[in-house]
């Protein structure tokens, strides 16, 4: 049985799950299904010595890099026969997993896979444009295959010169069991709806607490789960949770069981986010039946169309508005919308990511 090594940073004493490690934990919660299709995968979460802790972030950042490869050049020196599956995202982490690739490709000549978590070129490349082409050309010498999250970024990095038989799309998946969604609205019902993901500006969540604040004829209730990850909205942010009073509820950042129920009773997901990959919480909306407004960001709209989702422009809080009255005046639409999406949704399961995932690494071992 080949064995694979999954190389991403998890985080450690309760920090932010976001989605890159959620679909780790998922791969890790799974081995078996792994184990069908003949690889073993074990987890290379590299954590920095403690003494560092006193030092600078830029000194602590630069002293794991080192870190890091040295102990993954330690654990090659004893399992040769292994490959390896870089996960990583943007900007200087994704320039340090290039070389570390680079080093593991030179020095083990252990095949490797790079996944990037990340919708768009401009947003890997935004502050290390200038080393764009020489990160193209060490890719296309030391990487043996590129898994994308999208067809968009996939074709952008092909423009740029990476070679296209180095390149796979592989959609993201959902690992929450479907359910039968009886929540059909009946017209001038509550209407719930529900917001995963970080409370930052970026995810559009200034413009859909302004929208709501502006509907004050439809009786609706509002789930916001997740942490803050961005200070400098707080205070705004939570002057629009007040004036919104019983109409929303702060639920944190929520998981298992807790998160099926909160989507289980919920008739819309509310996505309107600034920049995506292929976010996870779209995928599991459509598992659990709800209708979808969103941005047309990362992968979004290669699988979903006007059936599945109402478009919303990006920073627009009067089309989240808008969108919401449309769904509230028209059950009939909103119930059509939730069955064709749990329908969708049996193409993005775990089970089957997993089955595309390692066709790929097929292709390099």
């Amino acid at each position: 049985m080949k064995k694979v090594l999954l190389c991403c940073r998890m985080p450690h004493n309760n920090s932010y799950v976001g989605g890159v490690v959620s679909i780790l934990q998922s791969y890790l919660a799974n081995k078996r299904l792994f184990e069908k299709e003949g690889y073993q995968i074990e987890i290379f979460d590299y954590q920095p010595d403690e003494k560092w802790e006193k030092y600078s972030s830029k000194l602590k950042n630069i002293a794991y890099i080192f870190q890091q490869r040295k102990a993954l050049s330690a654990k090659l020196k004893n399992e040769r026969d292994l490959i390896i599956n870089i996960h990583t995202s943007r900007e200087f982490l994704f320039l340090k997993d290039i070389l570390l690739a680079k080093m593991v490709k030179k020095k083990f000549n252990c095949p490797v896979v790079i996944t990037i978590h990340v919708g768009d070129i401009n947003t890997v490349f935004n502050r290390i444009q200038k080393l764009q082409k020489y990160i193209i050309s060490c890719t296309n010498s030391y990487v043996d295959k590129v898994v994308f999250l999208s067809k968009k970024i996939e074709k952008q990095f092909i423009n740029a010169g990476l070679h296209r038989d180095k390149c796979e799309v592989l959609y993201n998946f959902h690992d929450m069991r479907p359910i039968c969604n009886n929540n059909i609205l009946k017209k001038n019902a509550k209407i719930h709806l529900i917001y995963v993901g970080a409370i930052h500006r970026e995810k559009g969540i200034l413009e859909l607490l302004t929208a709501l604040n502006n509907i004050k004829d439809i009786d609706f209730h509002l789930d916001l789960c997740g942490k803050f990850t961005d200070k400098s909205i707080e205070d705004t942010v939570n002057k629009l949770i007040e004036s919104l009073g019983e109409k929303v509820t702060l639920c944190g950042y929520v998981s298992g069981k807790q998160k099926t129920a909160l989507f289980n009773r919920a008739d819309v997901l509310i996505l309107p986010s600034y920049h995506e990959g292929m976010p996870l919480v779209i995928l599991e909306g459509l598992s659990q039946g709800c209708a979808l407004i969103a941005t047309k960001v990362g992968a979004t709209p290669e699988i979903l169309n006007k059936n599945n989702v109402i478009w919303v422009e990006m920073k627009n809080y009067h089309d989240i508005e808008e969108a919401i009255r449309n769904l509230y005046d028209s059950p009939s639409t909103l119930e059509k919308m939730q069955v064709d999406n749990q329908a969708l949704s049996s193409k993005y399961t775990l089970e089957n990511n997993i089955s595309m995932l390692c066709k790929i690494f097929s292709e390099v071992k």
